[in-house]
């Protein structure tokens, strides 16, 4: 599970990770810099990412 918040406070990350969450990502307030970071999210889990198999 990945979690975007336009903010990134620690309390929230930290938050977050307690429950489990695999990735905290800062998502970006402009269209295309969210678009960027969708990309680069998805690069990452789908292609990047190595599971157990």
């Amino acid at each position: 599970m990945i979690v975007l918040k336009s903010y990134n406070e620690n309390d929230d990350i930290k938050g977050v990770y307690a429950l489990g969450v695999n990735s905290f990502a800062r998502k970006s307030i402009g269209y295309e810099d969210f678009l960027t970071v969708i990309d680069k999210l998805c690069k990452y889990w789908l292609i990047i990412n190595q599971t157990i198999k």
